[in-house]
């Protein structure tokens, strides 16, 4: 009978134990690469997709924004304009597209049409930082039209509403404007010098003194054509009176 050498260890006195033993770690291992290898491989390959699928929308997105703008830069005629808006909507160049439609509309004088563009603009991008300029622009298609009480009325309330907007001196010449159209001299002479009182050294200061000058060139008028009508009418009576005498 064979004696057990005591300092053998367990695995040097049970070979086959071992084996069964590393079969056993192995064999978890594989359970554990089973249940969750998948998951965890898939969940990596959807994190990559997604990561790429990413950058090619953004690589996309820069792409047809720099072809809209491009086109923008390169457009001549409302026509194109309409065709960027119908290609490239969907990109941050369409608001400014829209507004430059308008403008062109509003220097060929078409100024419903152009009204109907800017009207589009507010209701498209209502929470656009340029929605100001559509909302002045519409007011100087009706000034344009010669509806000076609503275009009075337009400027008054951008001015009211926009009080700090760089836009705003526009809207409070355009209110001078109507009111001196409308005959309301005086009123409109407050309106100019108020800005030069506000901003002195604006650069609209030279415009008014200029417009200042021509108002009162005209209020001047009348009576110089009214002292030139009683010198024209004086001299044709005198040799009237002489062949009397």
């Amino acid at each position: 009978m064979n004696e057990t050498n005591s300092d053998q260890t367990p695995a040097e006195q049970h070979p086959e134990a071992a084996h069964v033993e590393i079969f056993d770690e192995l064999a978890a291992v594989k359970d554990f690469a089973h249940k969750y290898g998948t998951w965890l491989i898939t969940g990596v390959c959807i994190a990559l997709v997604f990561i790429a699928g990413t950058a090619l929308y953004k690589h996309n997105a820069e792409k047809r924004l720099e072809r809209a703008s491009k086109a923008l830069l390169q457009a001549r005629t409302s026509q194109d304009i309409e065709a960027i808006l119908e290609n490239y909507g969907s990109t941050p160049t369409a608001p400014l597209a829209l507004l430059r439609l308008a403008k062109t509309y509003y220097d060929a004088e078409n100024y419903d049409v152009s009204i109907n563009r800017y009207a589009r603009f507010k209701t498209e991008y209502a929470e656009h930082e340029f929605l100001p300029v559509a909302e002045l622009g519409e007011v100087h298609c009706l000034e344009a039209k010669n509806m000076l009480q609503q275009a009075l009325l337009g400027f008054e309330n951008f001015a009211v509403k926009y009080p700090e907007n760089f836009l705003t001196v526009h809207a409070i010449m355009g209110k001078a404007r109507c009111l001196r159209e409308m005959g309301k001299i005086q009123e409109a002479r407050a309106v100019y010098e108020d800005i030069m009182v506000n901003d002195p050294q604006g650069k609209w200061v030279p415009t008014i003194e200029d417009i200042l000058d021509e108002m009162e060139q005209e209020n001047q008028t009348p009576a110089a054509e009214k002292v030139q009508e009683k010198t024209d009418a004086s001299a044709e009576n005198k040799p009237a009176e002489n062949s009397n005498s």
